[in-house]
């Protein structure tokens, strides 16, 4: 189910920006929000604006942390150890309905670390002790037993005693960039030591099983111990241990940090980055933060800690990224209070199965390098669910353009409150398709039926289809196309018959359509009609007055008007395709709350005349040949028009 609203108003090798000269903060002139539910209360958000500084595409997940079928863990390669993948294959593989990049990397070859802890399914999977030790760098979001979450810098520690002595300082566990610094190896890592070999030849492996050193390897597959572990690390460092009197000694390890719950009540942990926000105020100068606007992935905790926000920002692109200031602000306008920052930059991608269950990941931002990029990790969102009673309809097609005459084949899914699909006989739906009329009453549609799921409409306008099984009910708006070669006068959507002429014909109001010339931004009411004048000249909306994005969507509402006729110095479909699309969304949102409304949007800059129909709008190019004077009538609500 999708839900539309609108409302006025690194990766670790690249360079770190100072705070002391901070970008001036973007203000929000429209935004527009659309939803949809991945889950029972999982939803995917994609909030486009229009700023001061320019667009800004912001998608959110929020996820519940009290569902007891919704989790979140942290997923790595499970083809090898340190494997960099591309974040929608992590999550993919991992079975997740949705997630987001997380952690810092180094961007060198195609085995790297990550800088934090990660914690999956109560189980210490791997980590490093090699940050965080004289100053705070990376955060750690972390996840509770009792899903009680937390933002911390951890300082861990791995201390290997061997017959109670520090002989020998590990660099981490199960992370394995090279083997400059002694590793362990457990069966967290990997089941045998096959892929260390192949990209080791000169390792060296000590064997401990039962808390025993047992035995000496070189470069040789060795079965990682269910009760023990291996030491791995290369000769050089081998050499400078020499731990070869070991043989027969006791040997085990121990992990903490400066956490105030042990590891073993974590029941998932990833890093990234720096504090955001702490108790709700931003956080300056701690921890990796890269500076200027950038595209951006976050992790935000409710202020009453029973939800996740994830959150990508796209940029460097058309969308113009956010600096660590302006995600604190989107952060606590979408409830946070605590956030700290993923790897972003190149990094930063979402996914989430957009089409429902089971239809495969898609990746929903824009990502800044044109492809995806290779990381190490991804925090995953996972429903445990099973498939339940029938708790909602999908009615289909989604697509809700239909020319007269042509058969509208409908079809309806079928699902649970955590949105599986569930099998329906569609011979057992009903289906239903009203008109609707210029005083907002509905009647039934007088077009023909075909079995029960295909439905030809013989007259233009809004048209409503319901279907029905059992006690549930899904409605949706389609249009149909009325707009034809537009000579003479249209009773455009309601009439059938296109009239050449009306006899004794006064019109209300005019409207005069030059063929050169630019203009700015105004508006007036004619009786119930509102005309808003935009200018669209050098490149869009944005481009000539950025502040009639703040105007003209606001004085629809408050004025709410029969019709709207908007007239632009461009045809906007000729305007950045983002920007039409955000124009557009805009407007169909006046459509479908108040599906009588009529919107014109009126040029006269192409060569020939251009007519299109989308969703309830009209967009016309009168053509560039000469000045047009359009004249228009309101008659019972409905607009009348010709040139």
């Amino acid at each position: 189910m999708k839900i539309i609203l609108f409302l006025l108003l690194f990766a670790v090798l690249s360079p770190f920006l100072p705070f002391s000269q901070p970008q001036l903060q973007a203000q929000m002139l429209f935004e527009h929000t659309s939803r949809t539910y991945l889950s029972r209360n999982v939803v995917y958000e994609l909030n486009r604006q229009v700023t001061t500084a320019g667009f800004l595409d912001v998608h959110i997940l929020r996820i519940p942390l009290n569902d007891p079928y919704i989790s979140i863990a942290p997923v790595e390669s499970i083809r090898e150890i340190g494997l960099r993948e591309t974040t929608q294959n992590l999550l993919a593989t991992a079975g997740a309905i949705a997630g987001v990049n997380a952690d810092f990397f180094g961007l060198t070859g195609t085995h790297t670390a990550s800088m934090g802890p990660v914690v999956a399914n109560g189980q210490l999977v791997s980590m490093t002790q090699s940050h965080n030790q004289n100053v705070n760098e990376f955060a750690s979001f972390i996840l509770d037993n009792n899903n009680i979450p937390f933002l911390r810098y951890i300082q861990p520690r791995i201390f290997l005693s061997i017959n109670g002595m520090e002989l020998m300082r590990i660099n981490s566990i199960n992370r394995v960039p090279n083997l400059d610094f002694p590793v362990i190896i457990n069966r967290a890592g990997m089941a045998n030591t096959a892929q260390l070999v192949a990209r080791f030849p000169d390792m060296w492996q000590i064997l401990v099983v039962d808390g025993i050193v047992t035995s000496f390897h070189p470069a040789e597959v060795l079965v990682v111990p269910e009760n023990g572990f291996i030491i791995a690390m290369n000769v050089q460092t081998l050499v400078a241990h020499n731990p070869f009197f070991w043989g027969g000694m006791t040997a085990e390890y121990t992990v903490f940090s400066n956490f105030e719950r042990p590891f073993s009540e974590i029941q998932a942990a990833v890093g990234g980055g720096g504090l955001i926000l702490n108790n709700g105020q931003i956080v300056h100068d701690t921890g990796t933060v890269i500076g200027g606007r950038q595209p951006r992935t976050a992790l935000g905790i409710s202020g009453d800690r029973q939800s996740l926000v994830l959150m990508v920002v796209d940029g460097r692109g058309r969308s113009i990224g956010a600096t660590h200031e302006e995600i604190a602000m989107l952060m606590l306008r979408n409830g946070v209070f605590d956030a700290m920052h993923f790897d972003g930059g190149g990094s930063s991608t979402m996914v989430a199965q957009t089409y429902g269950r089971n239809t495969g990941l898609q990746v929903v931002n824009t990502v800044s390098e044109g492809a995806q990029r290779a990381v190490i990790n991804a925090l995953g969102v996972f429903d445990n669910s099973t498939p339940g009673a029938i708790a909602e309809l999908v009615l289909l097609p989604e697509n809700t353009n239909v020319p007269p005459g042509t058969p509208l084949m409908l079809n309806v899914l079928a699902r649970d409150l955590y949105r599986h699909n569930i099998p329906i006989n569609l011979a057992e739906v009903q289906f239903y398709a009203e008109v609707i009329s210029p005083d907002g009453s509905r009647h039934t549609a007088t077009g023909e039926w075909f079995a029960t799921n295909i439905y030809i409409p013989n007259q233009p306008g809004s048209l409503y289809v319901t279907a029905t099984l059992g006690d549930l009910s899904v409605s949706k708006l389609y249009f149909v196309q009325a707009i034809a070669d537009p000579t003479g006068f249209e009773n455009d959507p309601i009439r059938t018959e296109m009239t050449t002429a009306i006899p004794g014909f006064a019109h209300d109001f005019e409207l005069f359509v030059p063929r050169t010339g630019t203009f700015g931004y105004s508006a007036r009411l004619e009786t119930t009609a509102l005309v808003i004048q935009m200018s669209a000249a050098g490149g869009g909306i944005f481009a000539a007055d950025r502040n009639q994005w703040g105007m003209f969507n606001n004085l629809i509402l408050s004025t709410v008007p029969s019709a709207v006729i908007i007239h632009m110095d461009t045809n906007p479909l000729r305007m950045n395709s983002a920007e039409f699309d955000l124009f557009h969304s805009a407007l169909r949102t006046h459509i479908e709350q108040n599906p009588n409304l009529t919107i014109f949007v009126v040029s006269n800059r192409e060569e020939v005349p251009f007519f299109y129909f989308r969703n309830g709008i009209r967009y016309l190019d009168l053509g560039i040949n000469a000045d047009v004077t359009m004249n228009f009538r309101v008659v019972d609500g409905q607009i009348w028009y010709d040139f």
